[in-house]
């Protein structure tokens, strides 16, 4: 019975020191941190992008300028991401307003293109002012996300371009087409895949990346020579 005794006390005494130590560990953290000290959160990713790259989605890259076209089909309903960055706090679903647009070219005596855009009717690009998430992301930046709805009618089809604010590069290929319909340049109007290398940007916010989508899918074309 004593040497039960013994060993229960000697348990119970590594128990109590573990605790000790731990507690004592909890309070060197506290100490250290200092009083106030809060920890950055990560804001979860919005989770009807399904596919997602912070870094965004390469437009046109490589030697032969490959394009990156979004895809989805008629009678459906998709999601797309857009990420600026901004040295302003205020900004708001009002300030991102965004459309599917027609784009006819023309080419012009000089031998140039003319662009010309109209809006889609059977196709919405909506924004719920919900969905914009915004991060601050340096001394005075700010990391600004929306998540755009994109509906397209039972009838509708074509090949179009996103628009919302300093898009980049101009214009972004969309196509609503049956699943079996294979994309190529060519269904896209001739002169329509420009790639300047830069972009314009207008007021507080920074050229818009594509960093995530759902509900379609994407492929790639290169560009006519």
């Amino acid at each position: 019975m004593a040497t039960k005794d013994k060993r229960s006390r000697v348990y119970l005494a590594a128990v109590i020191l573990v605790a000790v130590v731990l507690s004592s560990a909890s309070l060197l953290l506290a100490s250290r941190q200092g009083p106030g000290v809060t920890t950055s959160t990560t804001e979860a990713w919005p989770s009807n992008c399904t596919t997602n790259s912070p870094n965004g989605f390469a437009q046109a890259s490589g030697a032969s300028l490959e394009w990156t076209v979004f895809v989805m089909p008629p009678g459906s309903a998709a999601q797309l991401c857009i990420t600026w960055t901004t040295d302003s706090p205020g900004v708001n679903a009002s300030s991102l307003p965004a459309d599917v647009l027609n784009v006819t070219t023309t080419h012009t005596n000089g031998g140039g293109v003319a662009y010309a855009y109209h809006k889609v009717r059977d196709i919405n690009m909506t924004l719920d002012p919900s969905s914009v998430h915004s991060s601050k992301v340096g001394d005075s930046m700010f990391s600004v996300t929306a998540v755009y709805s994109v509906t397209a009618a039972v009838n509708a089809s074509g090949f179009y371009s996103f628009e919302y604010p300093n898009m980049c590069p101009n214009p972004i290929p969309f196509a609503v087409v049956d699943t079996s319909h294979v994309v190529t340049a060519a269904d896209f109007p001739q002169g329509f895949f420009i790639f300047l290398g830069s972009c314009a940007v207008e007021g507080d916010l920074s050229a818009g990346t594509i960093t995530g989508y759902g509900g379609m899918t994407t492929t790639t074309v290169a560009a006519p020579k």
